[in-house]
């Protein structure tokens, strides 16, 4: 079932070359384990100036043409919401018919700017939940996990699609099968994680190897159970090949 998903996202992924594109590093949260700020709070704006986003763009858009591509643009930052010319960018994309997906947060989403983002090309949204209510909220905001699920129906209802991604540290993989209920509970159309990379004073928060196949057994397990569901589950870590090996569910 699921590495049947995979085959059609590897397809997929033969037609187009994705851009994930950091235009912005302003954000109004602090997360704890964001590779910009790093719990430091040192980052500045650094966003580029719109004429040379563009130039990049034209860069972008005729390697594509050179091999033979379709352009895709995952929009991140920081919060691509808060870089100052955001809006002329997306109008960039739009007269270049480039269709695209955010990597946000939910706090300046709300039915206007979903649907003005719809009509621009935003096709997915992807937030994050990171562990259940008091955990997400210690890692990201307080108040960011009901944030996310609140913006989940406002996101759905403009024709974007949801992703929900989980970022899995030692300080939550025994929540992260719980939160499958919840995204299936919501609808939300996508749902991934990945493992945490560390800061350089935070090593003691990865996983063991055997700490990581236990969960991926418990995902996996998961994952059957909701098969059927209107969520598909990305098997975005490359871990999930020696897994699905090992359970004889994937030939080499």
């Amino acid at each position: 079932m699921q590495v049947a998903f995979n085959y059609r996202r590897k397809k997929m992924a033969q037609k187009t070359f994705g851009l994930q594109w950091h235009i912005t590093d302003n954000c109004d949260q602090r997360c704890k384990h964001c590779y910009i700020y790093a719990g430091k709070d040192l980052a500045k704006e650094n966003g580029l100036p719109l004429d040379k986003l563009s130039v990049i763009l034209q860069d972008f858009i005729t390697t594509c043409k050179k091999m033979k591509r379709i352009p895709f643009i995952a929009v991140t930052g920081g919060d691509p919401l808060l870089y100052k010319n955001v809006w002329e960018f997306f109008a960039l994309l739009k007269q270049n018919n480039i269709k695209f997906a955010i990597l946000g947060n939910p706090f300046h989403i709300n039915d206007e700017i979903a649907k003005k983002l719809k009509d621009f090309g935003c096709n997915n949204y992807q937030m994050s939940l990171d562990g259940l209510e008091e955990t997400h909220d210690t890692i990201r905001k307080k108040g960011s996990f009901q944030a996310t699920l609140n913006k989940i129906s406002c996101l759905k209802n403009a024709g974007i699609s949801t992703t929900i991604m989980a970022t899995v540290s030692k300080s939550n993989i025994n929540e992260i099968p719980d939160l499958v209920d919840i995204v299936v509970d919501y609808d939300v159309d996508n749902f991934a994680f990945a493992r945490y990379c560390p800061n350089p004073d935070d090593h003691d928060n990865i996983v063991t190897a055997q700490e990581y196949h236990d969960f991926l057994d418990k995902m996996w397990s998961k994952f059957v159970y909701y098969k059927n569901s209107n969520t598909k589950f990305v098997l975005k870590d490359h871990l999930w090949n020696l897994y699905l090996y090992e359970k004889g569910l994937l030939n080499i």
